[in-house]
């Protein structure tokens, strides 16, 4: 079975960095952007990739 979470886009990119490296620690398989106010899914997921 495959987990996923969604990421908080309150605390910023640098924030979603450190969630997903915990995230992918404990086995998270997926973790899901949403657009929201000021962030585009897109600029935080290639931010993600980059790191």
């Amino acid at each position: 079975m495959r987990t996923g979470i969604f990421l908080s886009y309150a605390g910023g990119f640098l924030d979603a960095v450190d969630e997903v490296v915990e995230f992918e620690k404990i086995g998270v398989d997926i973790a899901l952007v949403a657009e929201a106010y000021s962030y585009d899914a897109i600029s935080q997921l290639g931010f993600l990739a980059a790191r």
